[in-house]
């Protein structure tokens, strides 16, 4: 029969705490250069968007990654919608008026991030029911 071994038995450094920014957490994140229009701006932005478990950040630059610095950070449980349309994506968040639009490459890489991004949201929700 199989023994198992007992919590005490287990060396302080592979009981490792689940970290809200873990490093598998950073290797889950998606990113991609896209173009952005954010609500109520009248030109599109090249961003480079990160999406993870717990948001979707929108960085300037590979610098503005490094520094932690984004220039729009969209909470995942607060992504309301996704509407792929060819190349354009419209995201919904609650509160914000218009929707988010991203530009992709081609319509198989917008229906794949539209993907990802519903994803995304379910499962933050399905987290927030379960706490």
């Amino acid at each position: 029969s199989m023994t198992v071994a007992s919590a005490a038995t287990v060396p302080d450094s592979l009981k490792q705490t689940p970290h809200p920014r873990s490093p598998d957490a950073e290797n889950k994140a998606r990113r991609f250069w896209i173009a952005v229009k954010m609500p109520g701006a009248a030109r599109w932005l090249k961003q480079l968007a990160v999406l993870d478990e717990v948001s979707l950040s929108l960085f300037s630059s590979e610098r503005h990654v490094s520094a932690g610095a984004p220039h729009a950070l969209l909470p995942t449980p607060l992504l309301q919608s996704v509407w792929p349309r060819d190349r354009l994506l419209s995201l919904r968040v609650a509160g914000a008026k218009e929707p988010f639009r991203f530009l992709a490459e081609n319509a198989l890489e917008c229906a794949e991030w539209a993907t990802l991004i519903r994803d995304a949201y379910t499962t933050a929700r399905q987290r927030g029911t379960e706490l």
